[in-house]
């Protein structure tokens, strides 16, 4: 079974031991041929100070319904 993936991360992760990982995954059935992903984008929300108000940063995922 072939799968197509798109990854979409921030390298800013320096003492974390999930640098070079996924951990966020967009899932679809692939018999939901009316959906399609168009993007998907992780926002920096550190303050001007550089720090994170969390360790997880929100994902968007953007689909097009046909």
């Amino acid at each position: 079974m072939a799968t197509r993936c798109t990854a979409i991360a921030y390298a800013d992760n320096p003492t974390g031991k999930t640098r070079n990982t996924r951990l966020d995954y967009i899932y679809y059935s692939k018999s939901a041929t009316a959906l399609k992903l168009i993007s998907s984008q992780v926002f920096d929300v550190r303050d001007a100070n550089g720090v994170m108000p969390s360790d997880h940063r929100p994902l968007l995922s953007v689909f097009s319904v046909r």
